[in-house]
């Protein structure tokens, strides 16, 4: 009889653990619906295609050539799309919510979201995302002749010592 009992209150349990974490994930996706994260991704799926597009102009082709290349890129475009979708990435970011915010945090994020500046803030994502990302490669780029330079340094100095042993 005690077994059962224990058995009846451990199910119980177990139960309302569950329902809480349904409600917590339902809460998150409300959040995740808030955020416009959706379109963030639908933002960087459109940077790389024109990324796509731009460094395929960059290649000197013929015209078999090009054809070739544009079928290669509509291949890339689909494994793209195909493998960083917001239908691929929502129950892992999802996850990631779940572990790193509490209850009352999610809460407040998704409220957040859903203000005037929450929204302008989820409207402005792409733009702010495509500033940042010719930011950073405009840093890449400045940077990148830095880096060789010291690599050249490095492999010299490497040299020179290798070659006094």
């Amino acid at each position: 009889m005690v077994k059962l009992l224990v058995l009846a209150l451990l199910f119980v349990a177990s139960q309302a653990l569950w329902a809480d974490d349904a409600g917590r994930r339902r809460d998150v996706e409300d959040l995740l619906d808030s955020s416009g994260l959706a379109l963030t991704v639908e933002a960087v799926q459109t940077q790389f295609e024109s990324a796509l597009a731009a460094s395929l102009k960059t290649i000197a082709l013929n015209e078999e050539e090009r054809v070739l290349a544009e079928r290669y890129a509509t291949r890339v475009r689909a494994l793209f799309k195909q493998e960083v979708s917001w239908e691929v990435m929502r129950a892992p970011l999802a996850d990631a919510y779940l572990r790193l915010y509490t209850d009352e945090e999610i809460k407040g994020l998704a409220t957040f979201y859903r203000s005037p500046l929450g929204r302008k803030m989820v409207a402005n994502g792409p733009e702010m995302q495509r500033v940042s990302l010719a930011f950073s490669q405009a840093l890449a780029r400045k940077l990148q002749p830095k880096l060789q330079q010291m690599r050249l340094a490095f492999a010299a100095e490497l040299s020179t010592r290798r070659q006094k042993r």
